[in-house]
């Protein structure tokens, strides 16, 4: 009688399952729930046939889209001319008002004293004044109660002395208002020299205020050329790296095509030595080794129910799977 594949494996089956509960049936349960191995094996085979599938298989190559790594760049908007002014003047308003105030107070004592000169000079040309109106009146009244008592009233004596005082009169008078124009000349002369003094203390003041004004500008142009520089070498530096993540992809691009290229122009030369069926078998072959050596490391029960659990291996074997079969089944374990 012949027997087909099919018959053969649904024997095994039936076998297996029949035999469970004898030794052969149960060795193969605790061999595949005891030995963590089993599995751990099962897993290289496949990866091995995997290896062996993507081997003998023709790529397409198809480039890896170029990202970007995402990096954001910075901005820095520098502030204009006349905000870098205005912020250079509130920086140096507070010490500008101290420094201002304190020359204003300065010459606003001096001019206090001199203006209090002036008023005692004019205070001391009244009381001059005043001291000669009153010399005058006292010599008059002298010289005309003497007169009278003289009897010389209407003499020429009389009048000459009224002359000579008159003259002392005005004599005091002129000195008063000499020295009083004297001093007051020395004074506006004074007056004109400490405004002179204080015009040149303000012109001084704005000099040095413009310098350190124009130093603070300096300063924030400086601190903000830093702050550009640092913003730059920053966005270059992203730059750099993005053209080199660029690079790098394209790169691993051009790599794997060339990869592709030489692994297809290989398969394609053993394909058109070997001929599409050897092409096959020589695939298939290598698979059949694999999954034989896995198979015949492990316990027959186990084996065969391994390769006939499922259609699994009939496909991955294809004409090999008939060989391995009979290799496992005429094993005498």
């Amino acid at each position: 009688m012949i027997y087909s594949l099919e018959s053969i494996k649904q024997d095994v089956n039936k076998k297996n399952k029949k035999n469970f509960e004898q030794l052969g049936g149960l060795s193969m349960y605790f061999y595949k729930t005891s030995n963590e191995n089993f599995e751990t094996e099962k897993d290289k085979v496949l990866e091995k046939l995997k290896e062996i599938e993507d081997k003998y298989t023709f790529e397409e190559f198809i480039p890896k889209e170029i990202t970007s790594l995402g990096l954001e760049k910075k901005e820095f908007n520098a502030p204009s001319e006349s905000e870098i002014k205005l912020e250079a003047e509130n920086s140096l308003k507070e010490q500008k008002d101290n420094e201002f105030e304190k020359l204003q107070n300065s010459y606003s004592g001096k001019f206090s004293n001199l203006n209090d000169k002036i008023e005692d000079a004019n205070l001391e040309r009244e009381e001059d004044f005043n001291d000669a109106l009153s010399n005058y009146k006292s010599s008059l009244k002298n010289a005309t109660n003497s007169s009278i008592k003289q009897g010389i009233s209407r003499s020429s004596i009389y009048n000459e002395a009224l002359k000579a005082i008159e003259g002392e009169k005005n004599s005091d008078l002129k000195t008063a208002e000499s020295e009083f124009n004297k001093e007051m000349q020395r004074l506006q002369n004074e007056l004109s020299l400490l405004e002179k003094q204080k015009q040149n203390a303000l012109d001084a003041f704005d000099i040095s205020y413009a310098i350190k004004l124009e130093n603070e500008i300096e300063k924030i142009n400086n601190n903000i050329a830093k702050q550009q520089e640092e913003v730059d070498k920053y966005n270059n530096n992203v730059d750099k790296l993005e053209e080199a993540n660029r690079k790098e992809q394209e790169e691993a691009n051009l790599k794997e095509q060339k990869r592709i290229e030489e692994k297809n122009k290989e398969l394609l030369e053993q394909k058109n030595k070997l001929g599409e069926t050897g092409f096959i078998n020589q695939k298939q072959k290598e698979k059949y080794d694999v999954v034989l050596n896995f198979l015949m490391n492990v316990p027959k029960e186990v084996a065969m129910e391994e390769l006939t659990k499922d259609d699994y291996y009939e496909k991955l074997l294809g004409s090999y799977y008939s060989a391995i079969f009979a290799k496992i089944l005429g094993r005498e374990d």
